[in-house]
């Protein structure tokens, strides 16, 4: 399946509460077992969903949850990484025919925008279910458009230069948040300017400046494939796929990457400078 997952929800995907699920493993991993719930979660968050197909009297299950769903480094994955639900096949016929489970235990790994599946059956060993959730954890992180005041962002700072975006680019990469930099922590890199919102994020982004810093210097990556023009993305459409980070222009941009993100992060571009409407050189 595709290697999608989305950690942020986003002004675009607006944040969906999940109450009143059930929680079971106390000792493990927090696994719902609505999964209708689990799936909007799922969707809000842009995590793919973890669905283990169950009954009261498998022996192999019981198992399961007994060693390799206790696990340590397996809880600490499925929360990092996953929306888990657990479904009994005895209270979910209906749900357990449209999966076509056969056999139990069975787990899914499922893309809730895609709807594609990864599929496994019998008993999983720590090992076995840590290369399972390793292959399909997320490598896309939607940014969380959480600073709703401004319809565009203000792309020249009080020194005349080239504002990259106002918020710090280390809290939209580590934290998915929109927080305003701040001038007096700022560097200058080719024809920008990005402030962060701490001195210490500052020192982060110069120890490793690729991980921060946007491809493209910012241009709209879907944008480009489509026109082949350069125009200014926004952090508050930004997308991490790959350990890259990518500006998109508008939500629907970003909702494009997100559909098909290697095609986007893969195009060659030559950036010198990046300015609203410039053409592709």
């Amino acid at each position: 399946m595709s290697r999608i997952s989305i950690i942020h929800c986003t002004a675009m995907l607006a944040c969906i509460a999940v109450l009143g699920s059930q929680s079971v493993f106390a000792a493990g991993a927090h696994w719902q077992t609505d999964y209708e719930q689990a799936k909007k979660q799922a969707i809000a968050e842009s995590k793919p969903i973890v669905a283990m197909f169950t009954a009261s009297w498998c022996g192999p299950c019981k198992k399961m949850k007994a060693s390799t769903l206790v696990d340590r480094s397996v809880k600490q994955l499925i929360e990092s990484h996953f929306v888990a639900v657990m479904i009994d096949t005895d209270r979910n016929r209906d749900l357990t025919r449209r999966f076509k489970i056969s056999a139990m235990p069975t787990v899914l790994i499922i893309d809730p925008v895609t709807g594609e599946i990864d599929r496994v059956r019998g008993f999983q060993s720590r090992n076995k279910f840590l290369s399972l959730l390793n292959a399909n954890k997320k490598t896309l992180q939607l940014v969380s458009a959480s600073s709703q005041g401004h319809n565009s962002e203000d792309l020249t700072d009080s020194r005349g230069k080239g504002l990259l975006t106002p918020y710090c680019l280390v809290d939209v990469v580590r934290h998915g948040k929109l927080i305003k930099g701040n001038s007096s922590h700022s560097i200058t890199k080719g024809a920008f300017t990005a402030h962060f919102s701490s001195e210490q994020n500052k020192k982060d982004f110069l120890k490793n400046p690729q991980k921060y810093w946007p491809q493209y210097d910012g241009a709209c990556p879907v944008m480009a494939a489509h026109s082949n023009r350069l125009v200014k993305g926004e952090a508050r459409w930004a997308v991490e796929y790959d350990n890259k980070l990518f500006f998109c222009h508008t939500e629907a941009h970003a909702l494009e990457f997100i559909e098909s993100p290697a095609k986007y992060a893969e195009k060659k571009i030559t950036v010198s400078q990046v300015t609203p409407g410039s053409t592709i050189r």
